[in-house]
């Protein structure tokens, strides 16, 4: 053998080198996983054992997206199903409790009313027996109610499985008003109904040529309404009922609100303002006056409050 010859064994060829270094597992792979480092246990077609082979970045990229499409897709899957099931359920349901006579309204009662009757409320409300309890609109219902003039508030609620229950709360009155009728207003400046004098209400009147326009419904906003409340509300707190009746709040001037005493018709000129410190003065007077042997209360005939210091009073014969 020459030696040239022996070089080639000993020796291989460059291409021999490269080849070896190049070669390539072409077998199929069909299963795999991913380990830190970048590398796959992979499985061939021939049933050989794992074993751990190099991936490429984007390979793995690519595998990783499939399996969160896999993963993404068997999730709606599963939320879809879930979501017909309760759907299905839902609609039997609906239907069972829409057509079943256990859930026809029975009974429809009424809290609350002192003056406004039940069976005007109820008929107010639309609400009728007989009809399917979840087929009623309750917010409908407590709508209608509370545009009845003397309702404040409403709370309409199911009682399973046959009731209704209604529960209002009326307004207050505050006084009585003056405009082409005797009517009823409450301490929110709302006209609740019209005067009647059955009820015996002994409230002082609101008299005013700004008031004629008003009628039942109607929420107040002229000149001088906020302050005659506030001074109702300051006379019931100090009791003045018991030193002076107050039988008539004049507004036809707002910076100077009127007050008519009851027992003598004396005037009374609060002017505006202060009015807490006017009324307790005033009642002072009076208490005086009450007290004092030669004068009479019935006998006074104007007493002035827009001083801070004096109270001018005058009496008659």
């Amino acid at each position: 053998m020459s030696s040239r010859a022996q070089k080639r064994r000993v020796f291989p060829s460059l291409s021999r080198i490269r080849a070896f270094l190049h070669r390539r597992d072409h077998r199929p792979v069909f299963a795999g996983k991913f380990f830190s480092g970048g590398t796959k246990v992979i499985q061939t077609a021939r049933n050989k054992p794992q074993r751990r082979q190099k991936v490429k970045p984007r390979q793995r990229i690519i595998v990783a997206k499939k399996q969160k499409i896999v993963r993404a897709v068997s999730l709606s899957l599963k939320i879809a199903v879930a979501g017909c099931a309760v759907a299905v359920l839902g609609m039997t349901v609906s239907r069972f409790v829409g057509s079943s006579s256990r859930f026809s309204i029975k009974h429809i009662g009424v809290t609350g009313n002192t003056h406004v009757t039940a069976q005007t409320i109820i008929q107010q409300s639309g609400l009728k027996e007989g009809e399917n309890i979840f087929r009623s609109v309750l917010a409908d219902a407590a709508a209608s109610i509370a545009r009845i003039p003397r309702v404040h508030s409403v709370v309409v609620r199911r009682k399973l499985p046959d009731e209704i229950h209604i529960e209002i709360k009326e307004r207050r009155p505050a006084a009585i008003l003056l405009a082409d009728e005797l009517l009823v207003l409450d301490h929110e400046k709302k006209i609740i109904e019209r005067y009647d004098p059955a009820a015996r209400i002994d409230l002082p009147i609101l008299t005013g040529k700004q008031l004629a326009q008003y009628t039942v419904g109607d929420v107040i906003e002229s000149d001088g309404i906020d302050g005659a409340l506030h001074i109702i509300d300051l006379m019931n707190e100090l009791g003045m009922a018991k030193s002076i009746g107050i039988s008539e709040i004049n507004i036809d001037d707002p910076d100077d609100i009127l007050l008519i005493a009851e027992q003598s018709g004396a005037t009374i000129h609060l002017g505006t303002g202060d009015y807490p410190g006017k009324l307790w003065r005033l009642k002072k007077v009076t208490e005086e006056i009450q007290r004092h042997g030669r004068l009479k209360l019935a006998s006074l005939e104007r007493v002035d409050m827009r001083f801070e210091t004096i109270v001018p009073a005058k009496f008659g014969s």
